[in-house]
């Protein structure tokens, strides 16, 4: 049977990671420059506490030291 809408691609190199390859009319076209970006991962609920427990951590750290350094001004 013929098939006259069929096209014919030249390849360099087998594909296999589909996202990196174009097509320009006549070759399939490796294309690095045309890759799609992954969307970065949302942090995790765990991710996100620890990032908060350092930050109070910080805080409290600075509260201590202004409170040693009024303790030892005010006669101590």
């Amino acid at each position: 049977m013929e098939q006259p809408e069929k096209v014919k691609l030249q390849v360099d190199e087998e594909p296999t990671d589909y996202t990196n390859w174009r097509f320009d009319g006549i070759n399939l076209i490796r294309d690095v420059e045309n890759v799609t970006q992954p969307e970065p991962e949302k942090p995790t609920e765990i991710e996100l506490l620890k990032q908060e427990n350092t930050e109070m951590k910080e805080q409290l750290s600075e509260l201590t030291d202004a409170v040693l350094f009024m303790s030892e001004n005010m006669g101590g």
